[in-house]
């Protein structure tokens, strides 16, 4: 929600198009990557629950920390941009570009 939410405050103050369709086209990747993630980690918390403590091999609990790291680093770029300062500043990893506290990338 709150990642709309930004997209809509930056179509209210950035009067650049282009602007605008880059830093929604980048929340929408973010959304559906955190999207993506969460439900490979709900995949595989009901997979370790069905193996109970007995079934578990090393390879399910590797599986496990790989698909967790990837949530982990899905919540930590929707972290950084809600987070991250309002201004506009290009990289690849967080761009600024929100008002009121919320913040955007490319």
């Amino acid at each position: 929600r709150r990642l709309v939410k930004c997209a809509g405050t930056v179509m209210r103050v950035e009067p650049e198009r282009v602007v605008v369709r880059q830093v929604v086209r980048r929340l929408n990747a973010v959304r559906e990557r955190l999207a993506v993630q969460a439900e490979q980690a709900d995949d595989t918390r009901c997979m370790l629950l069905e193996l109970g403590r007995e079934e578990l091999n090393d390879a399910d609990a590797e599986h496990a920390m790989t698909v967790l790291q990837g949530l982990l680093g899905a919540i930590d770029e929707v972290s950084c941009l809600l987070q991250a300062p309002a201004q506009a500043v290009s990289t690849d990893t967080c761009d600024p570009l929100c008002t009121d506290g919320i913040s955007a990338c490319r």
